[in-house]
């Protein structure tokens, strides 16, 4: 949405080669990928000025140490936006996991509620704008009908699946 808004891609940042290896085949890819750790990163101060940190913040075992690197990286008035799966979706029994070559892999993960990860965030000079907390809707349900899951989606449709947070900094 946003590349069809005029946003260019600048950088990514990930610690995983296999992960970094599949951005460089997604179609909007005209940036420079680094492969880097979250708590050091590898990113000059004051060098952005607008980050989207995708389903990644329960990965982290120091959220504090993430916050700080991005408050030290981030340029004064930038915008930063964190979604991840929404924590009452794990105490409802949803999984971390991906398949591949037929084999379900469980990624491990540590569960922050949202208002922790907020919490981390603030107290390293962001200031939270918005906070949503969202459900599945109508517009996945041919995501639901193709994997053979369309009659959950009313059932799931209740309950948040994810949240996404809008600081400044």
């Amino acid at each position: 949405h946003l590349l069809r808004r005029g946003a260019t891609f600048g950088l990514g940042l990930d610690s995983s080669r296999e992960m970094l290896q599949q951005a460089r085949r997604k179609s909007f890819y005209h940036g420079n990928l680094i492969q880097g750790d979250c708590a050091a990163l590898p990113i000059r101060t004051c060098a952005i000025d607008f980050a989207i940190c995708s389903f990644a913040t329960s990965y982290f075992p120091d959220l504090r140490r993430f916050a700080q690197e991005l408050s030290e990286i981030m340029r004064p008035a930038a915008s930063l936006f964190l979604t991840d799966f929404h924590p009452s979706a794990h105490l409802r029994g949803w999984k971390r996991a991906f398949r591949h070559n037929d084999i379900v892999v469980e990624a491990s993960s540590f569960h922050y509620s949202i208002d922790d990860v907020c919490d981390n965030f603030v107290a390293q000079g962001f200031e939270l704008l918005t906070r949503v907390e969202a459900c599945f809707g109508e517009g996945e349900r041919r995501v639901f009908e193709e994997c053979g899951k369309g009659h959950l989606l009313d059932q799931l449709s209740r309950e948040p699946a994810i949240f996404v947070c809008h600081f400044k900094i």
